[in-house]
């Protein structure tokens, strides 16, 4: 049997409404909008335009995301760029995205919000909802030094 490509999300739209339901993963949100299965079996079509984020979510029925931490206390634990972004109305949150580019989308920024423990454990913004996106710094990422023991060992000794 095939695992199931539906994730519970809950797509929070400019005007503050809020739509839950079932969004198929296969499907990325395209440039005309998103197509949301609600748990009453309904598909509703909403216009990208109007898509101010994209909360995939542990229930449906969860506490309300933009009522959750927005920012971090204190620096991310969790190992890639710390970036701030900027709604086009006005909003700011925070979150970490990996730091690697392969896996910029075109469309958005997915990112992993401030509390591991809320209800969101990933939120899409759509490019045409953003005003600006910083990095705030880069976590982990440890240099690593090529063959230091080994350089240390190839080392002819001087006073030998």
């Amino acid at each position: 049997m095939a695992a199931s490509t539906n994730k519970k999300v809950v797509v929070h739209r400019f005007d503050r409404a809020s739509v839950g339901g079932y969004l198929d993963s296969a499907e990325a949100p395209g440039a005309a909008g998103v197509s949301i299965l609600s748990p009453q079996g309904t598909l509703q079509d909403i216009p990208l335009e109007e898509v101010k984020a994209i909360c995939f979510v542990r229930d449906i029925e969860g506490a309300p995301p933009w009522r959750e931490q927005r920012v971090f206390r204190s620096r991310p634990k969790t190992e890639g760029l710390w970036i701030q972004l900027e709604y086009r109305d006005g909003d700011v949150l925070q979150g970490v995205v990996p730091n690697n580019l392969l896996s910029l989308e075109v469309g958005g920024v997915t990112y992993t919000p401030p509390d591991p423990t809320a209800n969101n454990q990933r939120i899409f913004a759509p490019r045409s909802a953003l005003r600006g996106v910083k990095v705030l710094g880069v976590i982990g990422g440890q240099v690593k030094t090529k063959g230091r023991k080994d350089d240390e060992q190839r080392q002819i000794g001087l006073f030998e």
